[in-house]
């Protein structure tokens, strides 16, 4: 699981790392789905359906998941 330290905005934004940015194929306006578990922020790039998540899945053997840490 690759980590990363992030600086929250006046805003309350976050500008993703390029490198995290483009291997997850994420495109500018395109939307993620943000997670809270614990004191934990799990952003995922949004999949357009559960068929395309699968095929992630079996293409990569594993979900894109990025972790935030704070």
């Amino acid at each position: 699981m690759e980590q990363v330290i992030v600086r929250v905005s006046s805003k309350r934004q976050i500008t993703l790392p390029a490198a995290i940015y483009k291997r997850l194929g994420i495109q500018p306006g395109q939307k993620l789905l943000l997670e809270v578990q614990g004191d934990k922020i799990i952003l995922s790039p949004k999949t357009t359906s559960y068929t395309q998540l699968l095929l992630d899945i079996l293409t990569t053997g594993v979900a894109f998941t990025l972790l935030l840490y704070f």
